[in-house]
């Protein structure tokens, strides 16, 4: 375990540093494969998970992946750091079934598994979750217990990972306000996140306008 604990905290510092703790963590769990998502607003949204099958990326993009009452993931999740597995999913089907994602889940082969809510803070979601095929079958206690067990390394790391990249942020910024440069920054999902001191001069009626992060013409 400590191991496998050092191999996550050194994830934000090495190339290929996640992937490989993502293989780690779904090897430690008998699982065939570890998804780890961040959403928010400070965050390029992503949906990273560990030795992803070719096709996946393309057929998850024509469903609502991330909709409650398409995912029955989405819709099983719990508080931070509580654990939720196939038990829960089978109650979240009971009552409703989107066979899009069930189509998806059995193609790939990531029906059963099993999930944690890393943090979930207004602007913020850090979620961890393993995957497993027909050949894995559903979780086992102790397999859980491994997983529960690894959860706060890898929001440890994720924290690390996040101070990395706004302190990066944050240096851009002075790099464009000390060069008297005029740009504007947009987050990944097209919101403007820094309008320099210069670029904020020129901007009016005539020429662009910023407001509530949207830019408009």
């Amino acid at each position: 375990m400590e191991d496998l604990r050092a191999l996550i905290e050194r994830a934000p510092f090495e190339g290929g540093g996640w992937n490989t703790a993502l293989r780690a963590i779904a090897h430690a769990t008998g699982s065939s494969r570890t998804q780890l998502i961040a959403l928010g607003e400070r965050h390029i949204t992503f949906d990273w998970v560990s030795d992803v099958p070719e096709g996946f990326v393309a057929a998850a993009s024509r469903i609502e992946i991330f909709q409650p009452d398409v995912n029955y993931r989405i819709a099983a999740t719990a508080a931070p750091m509580e654990v939720t597995w196939e038990a829960h999913y089978d109650a979240v089907r009971a009552r409703h079934t989107d066979e899009g994602y069930l189509d998806l889940a059995r193609t790939f082969d990531f029906e059963h598994g099993a999930q944690i809510v890393l943090a979930r803070q207004p602007g913020t979601f850090f979620g961890l979750a393993i995957l497993r095929g027909d050949e894995e079958g559903r979780t086992s206690e102790d397999e859980r217990a491994v997983f529960r067990q690894l959860a706060p390394y890898v929001l440890s790391a994720v924290r690390v990972q996040e101070s990395i990249e706004h302190a990066g942020s944050h240096l851009l910024h002075g790099s464009l306000e000390a060069m008297g440069t005029a740009a504007i920054l947009l987050d990944a999902q097209a919101r403007a996140c820094f309008v320099s001191p210069r670029a904020e001069a020129l901007l009016g009626p005539d020429t662009l306008q910023v407001h509530a992060g949207a830019v408009r013409v």
